[in-house]
């Protein structure tokens, strides 16, 4: 049956639509999810700050009800500078809802039309067309949409299919190395736990589908794309890395300790069983695929990414995890399903596409949809107990594991938050041996006039301390140096006598003039692959 571009394009916009329809019921005002309560309270003080002339707001002052978060040195930026371009609805969107439904709808949209231009370069255009219907409604995607509401974890669909889809035009010797670069350096800037779930599969494709003559040479070009983003990235990814120790990042992540967690151990004993025995309906799929579309490498990759996955989703990954530490940082494993999709989108489209639903098809199919409604229905009863409650708050932003490691180290749990913000006083500066004068304590900077009648006063004023943060006395620019009080972990100053004019902003974060540096080196590499790139394409067209 033949489809038209017209056509693919409407029937994705249409299944991506349906898909989004559940948020009309998620989002609403309470703010019953923790996630959904962080990005949209997050994305609405980042185009706020943006807009106000700040590049990239790493620090949201304005948030947890003035106490400030560095959520923005360690979360990716790009969804919310996606967020920010949408601020001229911000009159008739105050939460943030309708802002964040356009995002996920053009997240699901946009992947779905990518996948069609990936699988076009090999197959023909109605299996092609169909494998991006299935991954535009596959429903494993319910998950970051309505039990996280992860605009991010949706959003990084786009560039592993631009690593895909580049990958492919390498392969064939076309001009894919800006597609590749730029699907890793914004999968790295929009979800770094999906790119580390991700970053090695446009390797294996190279290894088990280009010709033999040209593997390595692909492989080896590879490497040096995703260098590139690497360098380019390094902006984020470095000052996050440099970051790291001053947040309780470390208390969620060591071996083995994403599959203790009674959460996720539900996720792994729903789906370990199913997908093991997935897997033999799944390579029987594949063998008759390959065998009637000649792309027996193709089909090797996809089955062997799939086995690999679903050993990383089980604890059968714990020997890699010392390997790697660093996929500790994933913190739970259900960030495989991301990638996941991919090989299960293209399974199920070939099951569709013979029109042959015979007995192992069936089990696909019904496999992947009972086990993902049931698990829906039973964490939306679970949620419903009230276990999962998190604050209700216009300023609050849920991360624990990115609370300043000078925060108090219980302040994780709901009742020692609440009993943080009774005790704090809402107040911009306090100290019994000071007169203070301040203005609103959401303003920024916080500035405050001191004057010290004692010999010194200790001043603490009501906001995180972190390193960056700066104070200067404005009447004579001299920067303070400010430490974190006890127990609060706010910011903290010793002052001598005398009169001040102080003023609270956040500088730059530490590692940053490496980072930028780094960046830029990785501009210049990235346009001399531009050039490099539009001289092979001129070649190209000159042979022909």
């Amino acid at each position: 049956m033949k489809i038209t571009k017209y056509e693919v394009v409407f029937l994705v916009a249409l299944g991506a639509l349906i898909y989004c329809l559940p948020l009309l019921w998620i989002l609403r005002p309470t703010l019953e999810s923790s996630d959904l309560n962080l990005y949209l309270i997050s994305f609405i003080q980042f185009s706020n700050q943006f807009w106000n002339g700040e590049i990239y707001p790493r620090w949201l002052p304005a948030t947890n009800d003035g106490i400030g978060s560095p959520v923005y040195i360690y979360y990716g930026p790009f969804s919310a500078y996606l967020f920010a371009l949408l601020e001229w609805l911000g009159a008739y969107d105050p939460n943030g809802f309708i802002r964040l439904f356009i995002l996920f709808f053009l997240s699901i949209f946009s992947s779905g039309l990518l996948v069609y231009g990936w699988l076009k370069e090999r197959f023909d255009a109605s299996f092609s067309a169909l494998a991006a219907i299935i991954y535009t409604v596959i429903p494993y995607k319910l998950f970051p949409i309505c039990l996280q509401v992860s605009l991010p974890q949706v959003l990084s669909h786009l560039p592993m299919i631009m690593c895909l889809w580049g990958t492919e035009k390498l392969l064939r010797e076309k001009s894919g190395g800006l597609m590749l670069v730029c699907g890793y350096a914004l999968l790295i800037l929009t979800h770094p736990p999906t790119f580390l779930t991700f970053a090695w599969i446009p390797f294996v494709y190279a290894f088990f589908v280009a010709s033999k003559h040209n593997r390595f040479k692909t492989i080896g070009y590879i490497a040096i794309l995703l260098f590139i983003a690497l360098a380019v990235t390094s902006f984020y990814w470095l000052v996050f890395w440099e970051n790291r120790p001053f947040v309780q990042v470390d208390r969620y992540i060591g071996p083995g300790r994403i599959y203790t967690d009674m959460y996720f151990s539900i996720v792994n004993d729903f789906f370990f069983l199913p997908h093991i025995l997935l897997l033999v309906p799944a390579a029987l799929i594949l063998y008759k695929f390959s065998v009637e579309s000649h792309n027996r490498g193709f089909c090797i990759f996809i089955l062997f990414i799939s086995i690999v996955f679903v050993c990383m989703i089980t604890p059968l990954s714990i020997p890699v995890l010392w390997v790697f530490p660093i996929l500790e940082y994933l913190q739970f494993p259900s960030r495989y399903y991301n990638a996941f999709m991919i090989p299960i989108a293209i399974c199920v489209a070939y099951a569709f596409w013979r029109g042959k639903l015979v007995v192992y098809q069936s089990v696909i199919l019904s496999g992947l949809f009972v086990v993902t409604v049931f698990t829906l229905t039973f964490f939306r009863a679970y949620d419903d107990t009230g276990k999962f409650e998190y604050i209700q708050s216009t300023s609050f932003i849920y991360a624990p594991e990115y609370c300043p490691r000078s925060t108090p180290t219980e302040f994780c749990s709901l009742e020692a938050q609440q009993q943080y913000y009774k005790k704090i006083a809402p107040v911009a500066v306090r100290s019994g041996s000071a007169v203070a004068v301040h203005t609103n304590k959401a303003d920024w900077p916080i500035r405050a006039n001191i004057s010290v009648m004692t010999t010194s006063a200790s001043i603490v004023f009501r906001h995180r301390y972190f390193p960056g943060i700066r104070l200067v006395n404005d009447l004579n620019g001299q920067e303070l140096p400010i430490e974190p009080s006890a127990p609060d972990g706010l910011i903290q100053v010793n002052l001598p006598k005398g009169q001040y004019s102080l003023s609270v902003s956040f500088g730059a974060p530490k590692g940053s003039d490496v980072a930028y540096a780094l960046s830029f080196f990785g501009i210049l590499l990235f346009f001399v692959l531009l050039w490099y790139e539009r001289k092979k394409t001129l070649q190209a067209k000159t042979v022909y």
